[in-house]
């Protein structure tokens, strides 16, 4: 996975991450209409809005590293 990620362009990795959050965003609505309670859906959206964070910020710094070098 990871080398299938450093292999993407820049652009692409943007473009899952945002295609991630927007499904995670349908997912919470999803989630708020089947009588699960808030806090965990709250929850949910908080851990997988970090993933998305961390991911986009990973391929950042290395597609930044990569072109510098």
């Amino acid at each position: 996975m990871v080398d299938k990620l450093k292999s993407l362009p820049y652009s692409k990795i943007v473009t899952y991450s945002v295609l991630v959050a927007v499904f995670a965003a349908l997912l919470d609505i999803a989630l708020n209409f089947s009588g699960l309670s808030l806090f965990w859906v709250a929850a949910y959206t908080f851990v997988l809005s970090l993933v998305v964070q961390l991911v986009t910020a990973a391929a950042r710094n290395y597609y930044y590293s990569k072109k510098a070098s």
